[in-house]
């Protein structure tokens, strides 16, 4: 696979990589976007959304730049929206509401699917970061 010069005479970023880290900055910067949106509804979910988004972004400019430590930032960011989530909803006790509890499950498991598929796709690369 392709990869791109950092500087000259320092490792080389893979182009899998810096395709996972623009395409972080997309996301993260309509999340960004759609959490700013949030406030007007509700101001604590707004606001871990927009912390969220922001780890993602610090994270993948610092992924870029093959600093290990950016992986774990874009992890938290990741996973803080999806924890503060099921413990809005009041844990296992949300699922186990007739016919609701159903639907929490599927969208609980639908928005695990792209994280957790960034999240296994940046640790791919986590031998190319110091």
């Amino acid at each position: 696979m392709e990869e791109t010069t950092m500087e000259a005479g320092t490792a080389k970023r893979p182009a899998f990589l810096t395709v996972l880290c623009i395409l972080t900055f997309i996301g993260a910067g309509l999340g960004l976007l759609g959490g700013f949106g949030q406030f007007a509804i509700d101001a604590t979910m707004g606001g871990v959304t927009v912390l969220a988004n922001v780890l993602c972004i610090v994270g993948a400019i610092m992924m870029m730049k093959l600093k290990k430590m950016g992986f774990f930032l874009y992890l938290v960011g990741e996973l803080l929206p999806l924890i503060y989530t099921f413990l809005v909803l009041g844990g296992l006790g949300a699922m186990s509401i007739p016919m609701l509890g159903d639907a929490i499950i599927v969208a609980y498991i639908v928005a695990l699917v792209f994280p957790l598929a960034f999240i296994v796709m940046y640790g791919l690369n986590l031998k190319h970061m110091k």
